[in-house]
């Protein structure tokens, strides 16, 4: 007696819409409880399922870069209303050592620099948190 599921047509043409929309054998499989193997062997008899596959990724592609872009607004003026307030001197004086070198090394690295006027502003900002620290009591 074999062990082999039989699939109808139906399961098979279910199996490609997963795939299709899932583009993993292995999910795939695990969701029809077969081997990969089987998956891939029934997907490669259909190659317009590659072509579907692709189209599928280019909208999700496309409308995820939409949202991206319909959002960018919002999350710019959110960006600075945080930064606003993070830079506000109370904050500052308030903030640990660590807090201030772990801010420091975030907009370093997120916000780079590269022209020698953002390069001059980093090291005036950097010179002014400078000074804060040495304000600053051991243990703040």
């Amino acid at each position: 007696m074999s062990n082999i599921k039989q699939l109808t047509e139906y399961d098979i043409q279910t199996i490609i819409a997963d795939y299709a929309m899932l583009g993993s054998y292995n999910a795939v499989a695990i969701k029809h409880d077969i081997t990969h193997q089987r998956v891939k062997r029934i997907v490669d008899k259909h190659p317009e399922v590659a072509k579907h596959r692709q189209d599928i990724k280019k909208k999700v592609d496309y409308d995820v870069n939409n949202y991206i872009k319909s959002i960018q607004p919002a999350v710019k003026e959110l960006i600075a209303l945080y930064l606003t307030e993070l830079f506000t001197p109370e904050k500052i004086a308030k903030a640990s050592t660590k807090d201030l070198a772990i801010v420091m090394g975030i907009l370093t690295e997120k916000f780079g620099v590269s022209t020698d006027d953002a390069v001059k502003s980093t090291h005036t900002a950097l010179d002014g948190l400078i000074d804060k620290l040495k304000d600053k009591k051991p243990n703040e």
